[in-house]
């Protein structure tokens, strides 16, 4: 409406060029030259723990673990503050927190999902990220109710 405005119609103007797409390996292949030898060789490892871990077919998009473990984040420490019995102001705050971030995290994958994570996985790849990073993400929630602790507010 403004160009129209201002005397310039859309069919006036040129077309924009997009640029040539590149795939991601090609993108992953230019960073790991640009990483040296040490570092590009870390990148692959990397990659393959990530991506090629274990037989058969990449079949898992990694997004579906990590969000599995997100947004499961508020009913886990809920159970957990059931389970035990804590239902201390600390164990609320650690709940309302983590949760509300594992929502958000949802929303946001909903909203503008990550490509990087809608990449497809074998299935020991997504086992080993389960193992290594997101199940322990659980263990401070575990530790602090299954302790009793209280924070202090002075």
């Amino acid at each position: 409406q403004f160009l129209y405005f201002i005397g310039v119609r859309a069919h006036d103007m040129p077309p924009k060029e997009l640029p040539p797409r590149v795939s991601e390996d090609a993108i992953q292949q230019q960073a790991i030259k640009k990483m040296g030898k040490f570092w590009g060789g870390y990148r692959q490892l990397l990659d393959y723990l990530m991506t090629d871990l274990g037989p058969g077919p990449r079949c898992v998009p990694m997004c579906w673990f990590i969000n599995l473990q997100k947004g499961g984040t508020l009913p886990v420490v809920l159970a957990m503050m059931r389970y035990f019995g804590n239902y201390s102001t600390t164990a609320y705050i650690y709940a309302a927190l983590h949760g509300s971030y594992g929502l958000i995290w949802l929303l946001k994958e909903l909203v503008c999902p990550d490509p990087s994570w809608q990449r497809k996985v074998r299935v020991g790849s997504a086992i080993g990220a389960w193992l290594t990073v997101l199940g322990p993400y659980w263990l401070a929630p575990y530790l602090l109710i299954t302790s009793g602790y209280e924070a202090s507010n002075t």
